[in-house]
Protein backbone atom coordinates (compact mmCIF):
# COMPACT_ATOMS: atom_id res chain seq x y z
CA UNK A 1 0.00 0.00 0.00
CA UNK A 2 3.13 2.29 0.63
CA UNK A 3 4.40 1.91 -2.44
CA UNK A 4 0.92 2.38 -4.40
CA UNK A 5 1.11 5.81 -2.54
CA UNK A 6 4.10 6.71 -3.40
CA UNK A 7 3.12 5.81 -6.83
CA UNK A 8 0.31 8.04 -6.91
CA UNK A 9 2.63 10.71 -5.15
CA UNK A 10 5.18 10.29 -8.40
CA UNK A 11 2.61 10.75 -10.80
CA UNK A 12 1.16 14.11 -9.18
CA UNK A 13 4.42 15.43 -9.15
CA UNK A 14 4.97 14.68 -13.19
CA UNK A 15 1.58 16.61 -13.37
CA UNK A 16 2.21 19.32 -11.84
CA UNK A 17 5.84 19.73 -13.56
CA UNK A 18 4.32 19.37 -16.83
CA UNK A 19 1.63 21.68 -15.76
CA UNK A 20 1.85 25.58 -16.88
CA UNK A 21 0.45 28.67 -18.54
CA UNK A 22 -0.18 29.77 -21.31
CA UNK A 23 2.56 31.34 -23.41
CA UNK A 24 5.85 31.12 -22.09
CA UNK A 25 8.32 34.10 -20.85
CA UNK A 26 10.96 34.71 -23.38
CA UNK A 27 9.83 33.40 -26.47
CA UNK A 28 9.34 29.53 -25.37
CA UNK A 29 6.63 27.68 -27.36
CA UNK A 30 3.73 25.67 -26.06
CA UNK A 31 3.48 21.94 -27.28
CA UNK A 32 1.49 21.56 -30.26
CA UNK A 33 0.29 17.79 -28.51
CA UNK A 34 0.80 16.37 -25.47
CA UNK A 35 3.82 15.43 -23.34
CA UNK A 36 5.38 12.54 -23.22
CA UNK A 37 6.81 10.91 -20.29
CA UNK A 38 8.69 8.09 -19.71
CA UNK A 39 8.87 6.89 -16.30
CA UNK A 40 10.88 3.66 -15.55
CA UNK A 41 9.76 2.09 -12.65
CA UNK A 42 10.69 -1.35 -10.68
CA UNK A 43 7.12 -2.28 -9.25
CA UNK A 44 6.01 -5.67 -8.90
CA UNK A 45 3.28 -8.30 -8.98
CA UNK A 46 -0.05 -6.22 -7.33
CA UNK A 47 2.30 -2.59 -7.06
CA UNK A 48 3.02 -2.82 -10.59
CA UNK A 49 -0.49 -3.82 -11.13
CA UNK A 50 -2.04 -0.64 -9.61
CA UNK A 51 0.62 1.47 -10.86
CA UNK A 52 -0.58 0.83 -14.57
CA UNK A 53 -4.10 1.15 -13.76
CA UNK A 54 -3.29 4.49 -12.18
CA UNK A 55 -1.16 5.41 -15.31
CA UNK A 56 -4.13 4.04 -17.62
CA UNK A 57 -6.73 6.37 -15.40
CA UNK A 58 -4.55 9.19 -15.67
CA UNK A 59 -4.27 9.15 -19.52
CA UNK A 60 -7.51 8.25 -20.23
CA UNK A 61 -8.50 11.38 -17.38
CA UNK A 62 -6.72 14.19 -19.88
CA UNK A 63 -4.91 14.45 -23.20
CA UNK A 64 -2.21 16.86 -22.15
CA UNK A 65 0.45 14.65 -20.59
CA UNK A 66 0.67 11.07 -22.09
CA UNK A 67 2.57 8.79 -19.05
CA UNK A 68 4.09 5.50 -20.34
CA UNK A 69 5.15 3.33 -17.35
CA UNK A 70 7.84 0.50 -18.53
CA UNK A 71 9.36 -1.72 -15.85
CA UNK A 72 12.75 -2.47 -16.14
CA UNK A 73 13.38 -5.17 -13.86
CA UNK A 74 14.46 -5.50 -9.66
CA UNK A 75 15.70 -2.04 -8.51
CA UNK A 76 18.92 -2.70 -9.19
CA UNK A 77 18.70 -3.34 -12.63
CA UNK A 78 16.89 -0.57 -12.62
CA UNK A 79 19.81 1.83 -11.18
CA UNK A 80 22.76 0.01 -13.65
CA UNK A 81 19.92 1.21 -16.63
CA UNK A 82 19.77 4.29 -15.39
CA UNK A 83 23.19 4.66 -15.21
CA UNK A 84 23.80 3.65 -18.61
CA UNK A 85 21.29 5.53 -20.12
CA UNK A 86 22.89 8.50 -18.78
CA UNK A 87 25.68 7.92 -21.53
CA UNK A 88 23.30 7.95 -24.06
CA UNK A 89 19.94 9.68 -25.05
CA UNK A 90 17.34 7.43 -24.38
CA UNK A 91 17.13 8.75 -20.27
CA UNK A 92 13.23 7.86 -18.78
CA UNK A 93 11.28 11.64 -18.08
CA UNK A 94 11.11 10.28 -14.39
CA UNK A 95 12.63 6.96 -13.06
CA UNK A 96 11.19 5.56 -8.86
CA UNK A 97 13.34 3.69 -7.16
CA UNK A 98 12.75 2.09 -3.62
CA UNK A 99 14.54 4.19 -1.06
CA UNK A 100 18.26 2.09 -0.51
CA UNK A 101 19.03 3.43 -4.41
CA UNK A 102 17.75 6.95 -3.52
CA UNK A 103 19.40 8.08 -0.27
CA UNK A 104 23.02 7.46 1.00
CA UNK A 105 23.36 6.40 4.64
Amino acid sequence: MKRLLVSAAVLSLILTACGGGGGEPGGAKTPTGPVNITFWHSETASAKDNLVKLVDRLNASQNEVKVEAIFQGNDQDLALKLIASLRGSDVPTVSYMSKPYTQSS
